[in-house]
C-alpha cells in the first residue's frame, strides 16, 4: 500500500503541473474569470483523475534539481498546450475585429472579461462562437485527454515512454517506427 502511494505521488506531481501550465493559457480554463482557488481545485482534481489511469512509471527524482527539471518541462509543455489553442481563439476575434473595422462597428467598444481588456462587437461575437463551437465539439474534454496522453507508453513495452526515447542523446533517436507495434521510436532494445 505505501509502496503503491509512493508510485503515485510523482506522477501525479507532474501531471498537476502540466494541467496548471494548460491552464494559465486554456482559453476556457484560463479566463480571468475563474478564480484562482478554483483553477487550483480543478487542476489537482483532474491530476488525481488521470494520474492512476497512466500506465507509465517515473522515477522518483534523486535530486531537487531533477525536481524542478520534470516539473518546469511540464509546466512549459502545458503552457504550449494551452497557447496553441488559445491562438485559434485569438485569431478568431481578431478576424472578428477587422471586420467590425470594415464595417464600420469599430467605435462601440464592450469589456471582454477573458482578456480584461476591451474588444468590439463583431470580434466578440467571432470570439463567443468559437467558444461555443469549441465546447459542442468536445475540444474541452479533448484537451483534457491531451495532458493525459501527450507521451504515450509502447504498446510492446508499457513501462517505457516514447518521449523518454525520443531525445538527442539516445541511439535511437534516427529510428523511425518501432517494428512491433509500429508506433513512433520507442526504445527498440526493449522491443
Amino acid at each position: 500500500m505505501l509502496q503503491a502511494a509512493i508510485n503515485f505521488i510523482p506522477v501525479y506531481v507532474l501531471v498537476l503541473f502540466r494541467i496548471a501550465g494548460m491552464m494559465i493559457w486554456a482559453p476556457l480554463l484560463g479566463s480571468q474569470q475563474i478564480p484562482k482557488r478554483i483553477k487550483a481545485m480543478m487542476a489537482c482534481v483532474l491530476a488525481a483523475s488521470i494520474a492512476p489511469t497512466l500506465v507509465l512509471r517515473v522515477a522518483i527524482p534523486q535530486s531537487a534539481w531533477e525536481l524542478a527539471l520534470a516539473i518546469a518541462g511540464e509546466i512549459i509543455f502545458g503552457a504550449a498546450i494551452g497557447l496553441i489553442l488559445s491562438l485559434i481563439f485569438v485569431a478568431a476575434q481578431w478576424a472578428g475585429e477587422m471586420i467590425g473595422q470594415q464595417m464600420g462597428l469599430n467605435l462601440g467598444q464592450t469589456l471582454n472579461p477573458q482578456y480584461g481588456g476591451g474588444g468590439t462587437v463583431v470580434g466578440d461575437l467571432y470570439f463567443f462562437l468559437t467558444l461555443l463551437i469549441f465546447l459542442s465539439i468536445g475540444g474541452h474534454m479533448a484537451l483534457v485527454k491531451a495532458c493525459s496522453t501527450a507521451s504515450p507508453p509502447c504498446r510492446c513495452s508499457p513501462s517505457r515512454s516514447i518521449s523518454r526515447c525520443w531525445t538527442p542523446s539516445s541511439p535511437y533517436f534516427r529510428a523511425r517506427w518501432c517494428w512491433r507495434c509500429n508506433w513512433p521510436p520507442p526504445c527498440w532494445s526493449r522491443c
